[in-house]
């Protein structure tokens, strides 16, 4: 039998935490895309992605075409997240939106007699908008706004979120760095007292280089320091080699204290259309399997 604690508990590490203290908010760090999941979510550094919405909305810049991506994530346990962005170039400005709808799937509450009594639903729902421009020729800043609902069995929840960051980089050099603040802003209590949003500091490293005629490896590094004390500090390692343009290997490493998590994704191109696939052999949740469709359009 399933019952409400044991669910909610894993509703509540869906959201990442890597064994860090639970957040009614803790949703907002889900993992939205199949290519930086891949790359264990080392993409604070990377620009002209749709994802940079989630890791560091200075990345925006770059959005040259109109872009549309599309992912899907589905844990073990039930869990699945959905996202998908739209974005490009406007004028000097490059913006982006996105819509993020995240659900476990229902489940029976039983009383202490272990008669049903209910079906319960857990699950949130949150758009954002972001915009990012270039500051000067190596250095861009963003920021993105969400908007966000969530529920809980009968208790509903409600707030806003707000990112800001900046990424450095010179088309002359082969790295690039990134700065970012996530999740200040506040919710509505559940009950009778609101969490905190789980507020953090991602920094970001990133390397481009050939190491021959036809492939480019792109190593990274995020370091995710939050607010909260009781939360330790991640580490994301991952790398991208990217094969005559069009065939893509990725692979990860997320440590956070006694937490480890390998990732692995590869990806195609053809033409203006790209299909990318993750996997996370298992963590609290099982393992999770991300799927993701993006289109260029000039």
């Amino acid at each position: 039998m399933k019952k409400f604690p044991s669910i909610l508990t894993a509703a509540l590490l869906a959201a990442g935490a890597l064994g860090a203290a639970d957040s009614g908010a803790d949703f907002l760090l889900l993992e939205p895309a199949a290519r930086a999941a891949g790359m264990g979510g080392a993409d604070g550094a990377s620009g002209g992605q749709l994802e940079a919405l989630r890791y560091n909305p200075a990345g925006l810049s770059g959005l040259d075409n109109l872009d549309l991506a599309v992912s899907e994530m589905n844990a073990e346990t039930d869990w699945n997240n959905s996202w998908a962005a739209l974005g490009g170039k406007l004028g000097p400005v490059f913006v982006a939106g996105e819509a993020v709808v995240s659900n476990l799937t229902s489940f029976t509450l039983y009383n202490a007699s272990g008669q049903a009594f209910a079906t319960a639903n857990v699950g949130s729902q949150n758009i954002g908008l972001g915009a990012a421009i270039p500051a000067t020729s190596w250095l861009h800043v963003g920021t993105d706004v969400r908007y966000f609902h969530s529920q809980l069995y009968s208790y509903t929840s409600q707030g806003f979120a707000l990112d800001a960051g900046m990424q450095v980089h010179r088309k002359e050099w082969p790295f690039s760095g990134g700065l970012a603040v996530q999740n200040m802003g506040s919710e509505s209590a559940y009950i009778s007292q609101s969490d905190p949003l789980p507020l953090l500091v991602r920094t970001s490293l990133q390397a481009d280089f050939d190491l021959y005629q036809h492939c480019h490896v792109s190593p990274r590094v995020d370091v995710v320091a939050y607010q909260d004390s009781s939360r330790p500090k991640e580490v994301r390692l991952g790398v991208e080699a990217t094969l005559y343009k069009s065939v893509f290997v990725r692979t990860g490493w997320i440590v956070a204290g006694d937490y480890e998590q390998a990732c692995l994704g590869m990806g195609v191109q053809w033409q203006n259309l790209n299909l990318d696939y993750s996997y996370q052999p298992g963590n609290e949740l099982g393992a999770s399997e991300w799927v993701e469709l993006r289109l260029s359009r000039p």
